[in-house]
């Protein structure tokens, strides 16, 4: 897109922190786009490597590229400010180490225009760069048109629908109408949102065909738990029930969040295991894979109430 006055029809918005390493595959990727009418909205948010000198780069040789900066204040806060930048219709969130085919952008908006849709997802592979090596994710939904109910309950239950923000574009009245904001100083900040969005869409489209290349690093904030991160996850799993009991919707998937509950038990074995290691030893992790179960079975309860009851 070489009009800088043409209002975009997508706003694609990448977060950057300390990216540098795989910053350009992922802007390369961006720009490849087969997509005409979008526009990118990188937000910096205090990147101390050389980050800040690639965006300017890209800025400078696309047009329809631009950049804000902000001061170490989290992803939540950058994801914030590009919503109030953006120009676009449509939102697209890309993480600064991940990837896209050519076609991304095409696809999900073609498809959500067909089939007057409010979120389009596609499926997505696993990428591992130091082996240069990946794989299709294979458990997903079938390619179609979901009501906002339905999709809601896989969504839930986090297997065949998932509570990412990178594998989807959304109609930004979404979050507009509906208040949507992602919380700061929170791990997990995509369940609040993704959440929030599914629940005030009319339909959800859903599109079997891999488009987007999650990046696995062993050097990733994603794969290393600290405690605050693991506490993070409990929380966000409650926050589930906190809205959908403010809706008086709770009950209609309950059956899902009990499902998903039972899964973060299992999960939290290794992420307790993870805590044991970055923290104080074999009693931190007994206390918070204890505090994960006690959690989790509270919030399923009858007898809950809010988070503040355990905490």
């Amino acid at each position: 897109m070489n009009d800088q006055n043409k209002i975009p029809d997508i706003s694609v918005i990448i977060p950057v922190y300390n990216g540098e390493k795989y910053l350009k595959k992922s802007l390369n990727s961006v720009a490849a786009q087969t997509f005409n009418n979008f526009e990118v909205i990188i937000v910096d948010d205090g990147s101390e490597d050389n980050s800040l000198y690639i965006i300017k780069e890209y800025e400078n040789k696309y047009s329809n590229f631009k950049w804000f900066s902000i001061k170490k204040n989290g992803v939540s806060v950058a994801r914030n400010i590009g919503i109030e930048k953006s120009r676009g219709k449509y939102l697209s969130f890309i993480d600064s180490d991940d990837f896209v085919l050519p076609n991304f952008l095409e696809i999900l908006y073609n498809n959500m225009k067909e089939n007057n849709t409010d979120i389009a997802c596609c499926n997505y592979y696993l990428y591992w760069p130091k082996r240069n090596f990946y794989i299709k994710n294979v458990i997903c939904l079938p390619s179609g048109v979901y009501s906002s109910d339905k999709a809601l309950y896989s969504l839930v239950k986090d297997v065949r629908l998932h509570f990412f923000l990178w594998n989807k574009l959304w109609k930004k009245s979404l979050f507009t109408d509906n208040n949507i904001k992602f919380p700061q100083n929170k791990c997990y900040e995509d369940v609040y949102a993704c959440l929030r969005a599914f629940y005030f869409s009319k339909s959800i489209s859903v599109i079997s065909a891999p488009l987007y290349f999650y990046t696995r690093r062993n050097d990733s904030y994603e794969s290393s738990t600290t405690l605050k991160k693991y506490q993070d996850y409990i929380a966000a799993f409650q926050y589930i029930r906190i809205f959908l009991n403010s809706q008086g919707k709770y009950n209609k998937y309950r059956i899902s969040h009990i499902i998903l509950g039972m899964r973060m038990i299992l999960s939290s074995i290794p992420m307790s295991f993870s805590v044991r290691r970055c923290a104080r030893g074999k009693q931190e992790f007994f206390y918070e894979f204890k505090f994960a179960v006690k959690s989790i079975f509270y919030c399923i309860s009858n007898k809950f109430k809010s988070i503040s009851d355990i905490i």
